[in-house]
Formats: structure tokens, C-alpha cells, sequence
């Protein structure tokens, strides 16, 4: 499993539940009723942005300890 990776379930581009694993997010889709269809359920994959971002993404030269 990669830690970046986690499943939304999402309803009408609403999300409705994140699942660290894929198998408990249709686990989860499992739980409703089907007999009635009123917008499917999907489960989208979805990684955190964490590791693709710089530590000073947002430092741009700045001063910062100035501020203090």
C-alpha cells in the first residue's frame, strides 16, 4: 500500500466517506441499498500532495522571521 494513496466514495460529486484501503470503501458501497438508484456511488482514488510540495514552496524570498 502506498501511503499517498486513500479512497474517497463520492455520491453526486459529494463526498460521502475516505478509506485508507480500497477493499473497505466498497465494503462501505456494499452497505446501501441498491434496489433503489438514485446516483451511483463511486470510489476515486486520491494521493496526498505532501511529498510533491517544497518545504519553501511558499517562501519566495520572504523574510518571515521579520514578522515576528
Amino acid at each position: 500500500m502506498n501511503k499517498n494513496v486513500f479512497y474517497e466514495v463520492v455520491q453526486n460529486n459529494n463526498g460521502v466517506g475516505f478509506f485508507r484501503y480500497k477493499s473497505k470503501a466498497e465494503k462501505y458501497v456494499k452497505q446501501f441499498n441498491t434496489k433503489v438508484s438514485i446516483a451511483p456511488l463511486k470510489i476515486v482514488e486520491r494521493h496526498f500532495l505532501d511529498d510533491d510540495v517544497e518545504d519553501d514552496f511558499y517562501d519566495s524570498g520572504i523574510n518571515w522571521d521579520s514578522w515576528k
